[in-house]
């Protein structure tokens, strides 16, 4: 049953079924907000709406019972999250291509500028969803940039993205493809775009001892940023180009202060510098070498002091003594 019905007739609003409601109730309520997405998305969805349909979609798909519901909503006969989950899916997909077939035969009559303004009116629409998105990178920037934010929106919208994925060879199987294309592909991107800028602008007004200190700290904080809200698998992905960004970029100029943090016994600060370009591949083969120079030049100096010093107390000898 369709959220908004036409010919003018009132939109059916469907009250928030219970944790046990079937596949007919079910769908009939995700089915109202998949309406109003596709349709009036512009208008906007309030936090209780998106958290209703993910709670029930939640609830659904987390439910152990047994399901038989007719062809008029999806057959299934099948236990299972996975499984049950894969009935709202197919409801999902037979209510796209429903959409998509109207979307089409709204277009087929209209010609030149009225087909113009009708395909910009819907990429408007769809632009509006991609927004939701940018949102979201949003809202971890301001965290980025020290403000508190829910981190448990965060993680709910997160894991809607990963719960959207199902493999079409097997639909007792999870994919993460929604989540990788549409999620963390373009968070990466964020996040690399963002510390460019951050480590840029820093090093400008910083020294390079207190530059260490920010990028351990970044790396800290985006590691943790997976375990709070952000799937597993994005782990590699992050930290390797927030390394890229934050010790690569800049490994040359951390190799060229090397030598003025020996010279001046800035231990702490070697450390850290230690344990951030041993993360990159070829990091530390440049101190290596700049650390034997270092040596070699300072165990110089002590033997021509020795020598000096030597040399000075013999002349001072008296040769009758």
């Amino acid at each position: 049953m369709m959220a908004n019905s036409v010919g003018g007739q009132a939109s059916v609003v469907h009250q928030m079924p219970p944790a046990s409601a079937d596949l007919a109730t079910t769908w009939a309520f995700l089915e109202e907000g998949v309406d109003h997405i596709m349709t009036k998305l512009q208008t906007g969805v309030s936090y209780s709406k998106y958290m209703g349909l993910y709670t029930v979609a939640y609830n659904y798909c987390t439910s152990s019972r047994m399901q038989g519901i007719g062809d008029s909503v999806g057959t299934s006969s099948r236990t299972g999250a996975n499984l049950m989950g894969s009935d709202l899916y197919n409801n999902l997909i037979r209510y796209f291509i429903t959409h998509l077939k109207g979307l089409k035969e709204q277009s087929d009559s209209l010609q030149e500028e009225a087909l113009l303004r009708y395909y910009a009116g819907e990429w408007d629409r769809y632009t509006t969803g991609a927004n939701y998105i940018n949102r979201l990178f949003t809202l971890i920037e301001r965290q980025r940039n020290g403000e508190a934010i829910d981190q448990g929106l965060v993680k709910k919208v997160v894991d809607s993205f990963v719960s959207l994925g199902l493999d079409d060879t097997d639909i007792n199987k999870a994919s993460l493809d929604v989540y990788k294309d549409h999620l963390e592909i373009p968070f990466l991107e964020a996040t690399e775009k963002y510390y460019e800028q951050e480590s840029e602008s820093f090093l400008a007004e910083n020294s390079v001892s207190d530059y260490l200190r920010k990028a351990e700290e970044r790396l800290k904080e985006e590691e943790d940023r997976v375990d709070r809200y952000l799937n597993a698998e994005t782990r590699k992905q992050l930290i390797s180009k927030c390394e890229h960004v934050l010790i690569r970029q800049h490994a040359e100029l951390m190799w060229e202060s090397f030598q003025n943090l020996l010279d001046y016994d800035k231990d702490e600060d070697l450390q850290r510098m230690y344990a951030l370009l041993s993360r990159i591949q070829e990091g530390l083969e440049p101190l290596r070498k700049r650390f034997e120079e270092h040596v070699k030049k300072a165990g110089l100096n002590a033997v021509s002091k020795l020598v000096g010093e030597g040399t000075e107390g013999a002349d001072g000898l008296d040769p009758k003594a």
